[in-house]
């Protein structure tokens, strides 16, 4: 039982966070874009391209990012022995560049 808990405890920990502003103020109007990426072998065959500016904010300013990996992830890429890993990316767009500039 303590090597369940212990065990449990260690994969708890296991997910991480990364988030990348732009600026210290992000503008009060922004539109936020939820993607699952996902790569293979440890990420050794990445995940697909992204470019955020043209496709999802086309118009508007790419204002955050967030790479999110909980630890039902980790524990997927666990079950699979790292074959298969899952990635959350969260992306924050300004909703108009025009406004955000003036």
């Amino acid at each position: 039982m303590r090597l369940f808990l212990l065990y449990f405890l260690f994969l708890s920990t296991a997910c991480s966070h990364m988030q990348v502003d732009r600026s210290d103020v992000i503008s009060s109007s922004t539109e936020s874009y939820t993607i699952q990426l996902s790569s293979f072998l440890f990420s050794l065959v990445p995940a697909r391209t992204l470019d955020a500016n043209k496709d999802l904010c086309p118009n508007s300013r790419l204002e955050r990012l967030d790479l999110k990996m909980s630890t039902s992830d980790v524990l997927l890429t666990l079950v699979t022995v790292g074959i298969y890993v899952r990635h959350q990316v969260t992306i924050t767009c300004a909703k108009q560049l025009a406004e955000v500039e003036k």
